[in-house]
């Protein structure tokens, strides 16, 4: 498994999580049929994306310190109509994932697929995070379990 330490780390957040809420954050671990279709529908969706969400699962981590989307979707779907007229990049784009702050999280959709974000108060860009998926996401479940 690419993402066992990651999933470990995880399992610890979401144990203290649900201690201190009562709750515990749920996520929909992916089918081989639904990874396939994910790769029907985008031949060059990145491995280590389809690794995680059929490992650890598509959904929020972390108090919804971060939440991954099973299913990529168009930016224009993830932002309100009166925003719409902001997002001017010349990125391609599709989103799977989001923070609380409503930052979208990205793939451009290149020969790479590399990771990018785009920001709140910078509709008009594309910050290109300079990695890969796995590298991201596995950044982020670090720092979250190191504050944690």
């Amino acid at each position: 498994m690419r993402y066992e330490r990651e999933l470990e780390a995880l399992k610890y957040i979401d144990q203290l999580d649900a201690e201190m809420n009562s709750r515990q954050e749920e996520r929909e671990v992916y089918s081989k049929k639904q990874i396939e279709e994910l790769r029907k529908e985008y031949p060059q969706i990145p491995e280590d994306y389809l690794e995680y969400l059929s490992e650890i699962g598509a959904g929020s981590f972390g108090k919804e310190f971060c939440t991954i989307f099973g299913d990529l979707c168009e930016i224009e779907d993830f932002y309100d109509e009166s925003l719409l007229e902001f997002l001017d990049f010349e990125e391609k784009v599709l989103q799977f994932g989001c923070d609380p702050s409503g930052k979208a999280l990205v793939f451009i959709i290149d020969e790479n697929w590399e990771v990018g974000e785009i920001w709140d108060d910078d509709l008009g860009s594309v910050s290109r995070a300079e990695k890969t998926f796995y590298d991201y996401i596995c950044e982020v479940i670090e720092c979250l379990y190191k504050v944690q």
